[in-house]
């Protein structure tokens, strides 16, 4: 069948595997069929491979023909020549050679007429009636008997409505009955119809990268890497070691592997975080903007026609974390940097406060709001106690009742993400005041708002958003980072994780997410015997629900909290699956801070015993 989609964006390809109302395109792309509409019959003349179209009035009738090669098994003829909506239907067949089986003979040229296949003493076997002398005979042949098989030719007419009703039948070679017909040879019947379908479209998030540019093989368990601070690294590896930031072979594995896997994503999303974890004193700003540099350059090599939508992080700045309410070097050289991606409207708030509006693919009604969440990271002294720093809530207000007034769908980026940390109780990561009006802003905005992408964590983790009455109105998906980095955060353990990364499925419509897929590098294993990333788990299958929409994702957290099953496939795929000493983890009281259910920091804490 030739599909022509007409209501979804579509590279051309043919199609090469159709499943209910699913097809599967050249390029890998999956469509679910909403609706279908035949508009025309091509024919095809098997000898002189001449075409021409049948109008759908067509009243004249068609015989089969058989084909012309011999199958070589019973299995194959009975397998090809049933049809479709008609596979009971009976069909005589002959071999051009004798057919040995059970002690008995089928001579050749002897008629067979095909009834059913049916389970005879633990084998499948073609039921089949033979005109004897004097009483038709029953035989069970099985189906792995040999020869060359015939179909004997069939003298039932079909008319165009039974051949296109039965996929089998529409396959096959076909003879018009009508000897005044445009053609007298075989024909192959096309069928050409339009489809209304919604593509599955994906994009990639990935974040804290954190190079370390010092990383290197040491016997020197003091000199490896650092970002390790003042532990010791032994035995440290080419691909990372948990208690270092990012090499540039992890780095580039990463990203090479994303084009491995999906070559050609929408877009991708990077939020932030790609210095090391080091004092303030053994970088500076020209350190920091070379990092950035070196990472954006090979984003742009590996991808160079892909869009990327890039949000700063904490570490993207010097001094780490102070990034400023107003116009700096820092600002300005990034959105330099970051060119290429961004139109002039963009880099003209980016220049402001590092923040930005960009239409999704260029297409009307979707839009990606990029922000510099950092301005209200509790660790940030120059606007902590400003209002609103870079007036960002006010533009982002602003932002999203535009968006509302245009029917626009939006996704919402950025690094420092609002609620809590759940590897330690009581840990947020904004300063109070903007944590409380950044809910207030999703909440009166949230049916605009179709997904939230952060990072900062390096943990796999999500967000819920409640309404006041307790309905979910949003998620904030939190992305595992590809730094294997141990945090130093006192209290928490087990807080190294492996390398991740991920890729949305998205519809490209109403921008609802339908699934996520995470890929990890265990990093121990890599260093032993090279890289191979492994797809960890998707959404929809791990936790069994039908989508990544607010509800969904509603649903996963209540099964975190009252399934242990599930509760453990959390813990696991929170630190993209990096084996720990101790696996086993116990629930703790709820988050109690102001707001938690509003925001979403109300899940089950996870701590280890």
């Amino acid at each position: 069948i030739t599909l022509s989609v007409c209501v979804c964006v579509c590279v051309s390809g043919s199609v090469y595997e159709m499943s209910g109302s699913e097809v599967c395109l050249s390029t890998g792309d999956l469509v679910k069929v909403i609706s279908t509409e035949l508009l025309k019959v091509s024919c095809e003349d098997v000898n002189t491979k001449e075409t021409f179209d049948l109008p759908l009035s067509y009243k004249g009738s068609f015989e089969l023909l058989s084909e012309s090669l011999p199958y070589s098994t019973v299995e194959e003829i009975v397998t090809m020549v049933r049809t479709g909506t008609d596979e009971d239907r009976s069909f005589c067949f002959v071999s051009c050679v004798d057919v040995f089986y059970d002690g008995l003979v089928v001579r050749s040229g002897e008629p067979l007429t095909f009834v059913s296949v049916e389970e005879r003493g633990g084998r499948r076997t073609a039921h089949c009636i033979m005109d004897g002398e004097q009483e038709q005979v029953s035989l069970h042949i099985p189906l792995s008997c040999h020869g060359e098989f015939y179909e004997c030719l069939d003298e039932q007419s079909y008319s165009l409505s039974q051949l296109l009703a039965s996929p089998h039948l529409c396959s096959r070679r076909v003879r018009m009955c009508d000897r005044q017909g445009q053609s007298q040879g075989a024909l192959l019947l096309c069928p050409v119809y339009e489809i209304q379908a919604i593509m599955h479209c994906h994009f990639w998030h990935i974040t804290d990268l954190h190079w370390d540019p010092q990383y290197k093989m040491s016997s020197d368990p003091k000199s490896v890497c650092p970002s390790s601070g003042s532990q010791a690294v032994h035995n440290a590896g080419r691909w990372g070691d948990y208690l270092c930031d990012s090499p540039w072979d992890l780095i580039i594995s990463s990203i090479y592997t994303m084009r491995h896997i999906l070559p050609d994503p929408d877009f991708i999303l990077w939020t932030g975080d790609d210095t090391p974890h080091v004092p303030n004193e053994q970088l500076g700003e020209e350190a920091v903007l070379q990092i950035i540099a070196n990472v954006t350059h090979i984003l742009q090599e590996v991808f160079p026609d892909t869009k990327v939508y890039s949000a700063m992080g904490n570490h993207d700045f010097h001094p780490k974390s102070q990034l400023p309410a107003e116009e700096n070097s820092g600002y300005l050289r990034t959105a330099e940097l970051w060119g290429r991606w961004l139109d002039s409207s963009s880099i003209d708030t980016f220049r402001k406060g590092a923040y930005y509006t960009e239409r999704l693919l260029n297409k009307s009604g979707q839009r990606v709001i990029v922000l510099n969440t950092n301005l209200y990271y509790n660790q940030n002294k120059l606007t902590m106690d400003l209002p609103d720093p870079a007036d960002q809530f006010k533009w982002l207000e602003q932002e999203l009742t535009s968006a509302a007034a245009s029917k626009e769908k939006v996704y919402i980026i950025g690094h420092v993400p609002p609620g809590f940390f759940e590897k330690k109780r009581h840990t947020s990561w904004f300063t109070r005041h903007f944590n409380e009006r950044y809910i207030e802003i999703v909440r009166k905005h949230h049916p605009v708002i179709a997904g939230q992408f952060f990072g900062h964590q390096h943990t796999d983790s999500f967000h819920m958003f409640y309404d006041s009455s307790g309905s979910p109105i949003s998620t904030m998906f939190l992305a595992p980072g590809i730094t294997p980095w141990k945090t130093t955060l006192p209290g928490v353990e087990n807080g190294a994780n492996n390398p991740g990364i991920r890729v949305f499925e998205y519809d490209r419509t109403t921008l609802l997410v339908k699934d996520m897929v995470t890929y990890y590098l265990n990093l121990t294993h890599a260093n032993l015997a090279g890289p191979r990333w492994e797809k960890e788990y998707r959404l929809t299958e791990s936790f069994r629900v039908p989508d990544a929409s607010a509800r969904s994702m509603h649903g996963v957290l209540r099964q975190i909290e009252t399934d242990d099953c599930a509760l453990q496939r959390y813990y696991r795929f929170n630190t993209a699956t990096r084996p720990v000493a101790r696996t086993t983890c116990v629930r703790s009281a709820r988050w109690t801070s102001p707001g938690t259910r509003a925001a979403s920091s109300q899940r089950a804490s996870l701590s280890s015993l």
